[in-house]
């Protein structure tokens, strides 16, 4: 029987449910008659959906019988107390200084030619990175703060390790290009990649 695996996800800035599977014409099929919603992710090789309680419901309905599902990391985030799945919307809004550092940050990316992709998941990830130290100036920002953001926001959130990874490689861009300031993340313990 076919194997489905469900994740939470942080997909441009949005928490999502992704489903791993091996290609399946039939399945596939399945879903997008069900589901309007649904998209496929490269960056996170995976089909995505929106992440409400609703849909997760109506996709075990239509999939019972159907396929295995394996669902073991939806659980291990919602033992115990719900899961904030947009921790996010509660950081304090962008100062315009700021604002316009992303802006400087995405107009560089775009002048060397990076992806549209590549430009909104890396000012998408600088963005909640100064939103949660929204009390602190551009040059007051240190390798220790990356640490405090890496243990109270990506890890206490749960998020993946690509996401981790995104957000440090963002990071390290950043400050070098916009505040001409070395950042070094790597002094944090990098994710080993996820196997699947």
């Amino acid at each position: 029987m076919q194997k489905i695996q469900l994740k939470h996800v942080l997909y441009k800035d949005e928490p999502k449910l992704a489903l791993y599977f091996e290609k399946n014409g039939e399945i596939i099929t399945l879903l997008r008659n069900n589901f309007s919603q649904l998209r496929w992710s490269n960056s996170q090789k995976a089909w995505l959906l929106p992440h409400k309680s609703k849909i997760k419901n109506e996709l075990f309905q239509i999939l019972r019988g159907k396929v295995w599902i394996d669902y073991s990391n939806l659980e291990q985030k919602e033992v115990g107390q719900k899961a904030q799945l947009k921790p996010h919307l509660q950081l304090e809004p962008l100062s315009e200084k700021k604002r316009e550092a992303i802006l400087r940050f995405k107009n560089y990316l775009s002048a060397n030619r990076y992806s549209e992709s590549t430009i909104k998941t890396y000012s998408d990830s600088i963005s909640i990175f100064l939103r949660f130290f929204a009390t602190k100036e551009l040059h007051e920002i240190v390798n220790l703060d990356v640490e405090t953001f890496n243990n109270e926001y990506i890890l206490k959130n749960n998020y993946s390790a690509s996401f981790q990874n995104q957000v440090v490689n963002a990071i390290k861009l950043f400050f070098k290009v916009v505040n001409d300031k070395i950042i070094v993340p790597e002094l944090l313990l990098r994710p080993r990649r996820e196997h699947r």
